[in-house]
């Protein structure tokens, strides 16, 4: 099965939303928007310094080309399948996610998986009350500016 290659290797998993259903982030914008390529260009190095130097497995709705300038990071991969649960799956995998805080998929992957979860101060995931009590899951905000 596909998701077996993800099973027992520490990656960080990023995932992007890009569709029609989030607003384009506007700055000094709290809300429903997508979160910034930026913060994840920028949250991730911070990652890395803190988590180790792991692989990031990008799940996205966009393109190549539109993700291009954070594929361009070392050891960072854009994962296509074909299923949403699949993606999902894969998140649920990942040593630390850095994620849209506005995304409930996103939330059900750092509930489902437990990990640390990081977004951005404009796009938190305090709303969703994900770690239920689980005091070792740290659910957070990176500042990128």
């Amino acid at each position: 099965m596909f998701l077996t290659q993800y099973l027992n290797k520490d990656f960080i998993g990023i995932n992007v939303r890009s569709g029609n259903d989030f607003k384009n982030y506007q700055d000094n914008k709290i809300g429903f928007s997508k979160t910034p390529l930026e913060w994840y260009k920028r949250a991730l190095p911070i990652i890395r310094k803190k988590y180790g130097n792991l692989p990031a497995f990008i799940i996205s709705d966009g393109c190549e080309k539109h993700l291009s300038s954070l594929l361009n990071l070392e050891s960072t991969y854009l994962i296509k399948v074909s299923t949403a649960i699949t993606d999902l799956l894969i998140l649920t995998k990942a040593k630390v996610l850095l994620a849209c805080g506005n995304s409930t998929f996103c939330a059900w992957a750092s509930f489902l998986g437990g990990m640390d979860t990081y977004s951005a101060p404009e796009t938190p995931f305090t709303k969703f009350e994900i770690n239920l009590n689980r005091k070792e899951q740290v659910v957070g905000v990176i500042d990128w500016r």
